[in-house]
Formats: C-alpha cells, structure tokens, sequence
C-alpha cells in the first residue's frame, strides 16, 4: 500500500459524496494506475487516512471502499458511459443469441 504523494496524505470523510472524495483524489494526483483498490482506516476521527493498494481489506483497522473502476466510471463522460453501455448491451445479445442458436 501506498499514499498518494510522499509528504500528502489523502484523507476521506464519512460524510463526503463520491463525487467529492473523487475530486480529492484528483487534487491529489489522481489514482495510482497499479494499484486496484482504496481503502479507509477505521478511527473515531471524521477524517480518516486512506491507503491504495492491490488488496481488498477486510480488518479491524482498514476497510476497501472504492475500486479503480469506481474512480474511471465517474471520469469517463456521459457519451463515454452511453457507448460503453451500448456496447455492452450489443456483446450480450450476441452472446445470446449464439447460445439459444447452439444449445436449442
């Protein structure tokens, strides 16, 4: 696991949108491309230390909370997320159709 930038710590608050800890991120130097997975320290402070890393956490101290492709869905535009839906949305029927022409 590792922080954002050396001497920053990125800190997330309980009460923030996604948007919001999103655009934290970014002011932060956006989200490390190697690494899969966010997580929050757990602390009875309303500002918590958040850590990245390529392992969900599960414990008493760190819980995961947003993966990369939370953070590249809320970048991508809404053109960007209607032709990826469409384009999902024609794979599946694909998908199907070859099954029902094979398997009936």
């Amino acid at each position: 696991m590792e922080e954002i930038k050396e001497n920053k710590k990125l800190y997330y608050n309980g009460g923030m949108s996604q948007k919001d800890f999103f655009q934290r991120i970014d002011e932060y130097g956006g989200w490390p491309i190697d690494k899969k997975y966010l997580s929050v320290e757990h602390t009875v402070e309303i500002n918590r230390q958040c850590v990245f890393g390529n392992e969900k956490l599960r414990t008493g101290w760190w819980t995961t909370i947003y993966n990369i492709d939370d953070y590249l869905w809320w970048k991508m535009s809404p053109e960007g997320k209607k032709r990826y839906i469409k384009e999902a949305n024609e794979s599946l029927r694909d998908k199907l159709r070859n099954f029902i022409r094979d398997n009936f």
